[in-house]
């Protein structure tokens, strides 16, 4: 993935792992590598905090190329859509928005690597 990505434009991107309040990851979460190993970067890496909440206002200051989510089912999306569509940012009118399940992209595990799969397909998407 490394070696595919490497080469392709940045992309800024948001990874949402929490809507009630809006919880991201920073650049030392393992959620930032993977944007990373996929050709994109993290639009909060420099919060103080691991897991850092964010305002409505502070995610549409950062207008992220692509908005991600981690959703286990379908409502999930549905939720956190919802939220996204509430607010004026171009990526969701754009259609540049994706959700990973849970299992294969909060853990440090080996399925992180299928969950790194779909990020990168998604942040790829993203830059068509």
């Amino acid at each position: 993935m490394r070696a595919r990505y490497a080469s392709r434009p940045r992309v800024r991107a948001y990874m949402q792992i929490a809507d009630a309040p809006l919880l991201t990851v920073n650049g030392a979460h393992i959620v930032s590598d993977v944007l990373r190993l996929c050709g994109a970067d993290n639009v909060f890496a420099s919060a103080p905090l691991l897991t850092p909440t964010v305002s409505d206002e502070a995610l549409v200051k950062e207008q992220p190329h692509i908005l991600l989510g981690v959703a286990a089912n379908r409502e999930q999306e549905a939720q956190t859509m919802s939220g996204w569509r509430k607010l004026p940012l171009l990526a969701v009118q754009q259609g540049r928005a994706g959700f990973i399940h849970p299992d294969l992209i909060s853990r440090a595990t080996p399925r992180i690597l299928q969950g790194a799969g779909q990020v990168c397909e998604l942040v790829e998407a993203a830059r068509r």
